[in-house]
């Protein structure tokens, strides 16, 4: 089945659910919990509306766009004077659309946790969680994605430091050796 690119309308109803809507798929509806749950509701629904559009022949098809043939689809708000006015979105709304954007699209979750390990913004176990994974399934990815992790290893006075507090500073471990 081909795949469409499809605009949605999401709207919070009073009740604290989200209803999505399509002006380009008439029969859309869809209800979920969050924003992401409604897209994914949404989804299913358009797919069986169109799978039952291309068994009937419905026209309605030929007016909707291939996925393959968007290359971007963008969307600017725009007042009547031509100068482009961008919305102003509180802390709360930005959080609700990354968080949707990472449950939609899981691999951003990777993505978002490499780039953030990489900059040295989170540790490995941090970044792991981020994106999902396990510990060794993180690494893996880092693998994956042609990146090689340096473990700096503790200096020998570090080192030397904590065999004297494990072991007590009578130990020979790390004495210097006379005539070796």
């Amino acid at each position: 089945m081909p795949k469409y690119l499809l605009s949605l309308k999401i709207e919070k109803l009073e009740e604290g659910v989200y209803l999505a809507t399509s002006d380009i798929l008439k029969g859309l509806v869809a209800q979920g919990r969050t924003i992401a749950e409604t897209i994914e509701i949404a989804q299913d629904v358009a797919k069986k509306l169109i799978e039952s559009y291309i068994e009937h022949e419905d026209p309605l098809l030929a007016k909707m766009v291939p996925a393959a043939k968007v290359v971007k689809n963008v969307k600017i708000p725009c007042s009547r004077d031509g100068m482009t006015k961008l919305p102003v979105l509180n802390p709360r709304d930005t959080k609700e659309i990354v968080r949707t954007m990472l449950e939609v699209k899981p691999s951003l979750k990777q993505d978002t946790a490499v780039e953030l390990y990489k900059s040295e913004k989170v540790s490995l176990s941090r970044a792991a969680e981020i994106s999902g994974t396990s510990l060794e399934g993180f690494k893996d990815l880092l693998e994956l994605k042609g990146m090689k992790r340096v473990v700096a290893a503790p200096t020998e006075d570090k080192m030397r430091l904590g065999v004297d507090l494990i072991l007590g500073s009578e130990n020979e471990c790390f004495k210097p050796s006379l005539g070796r």
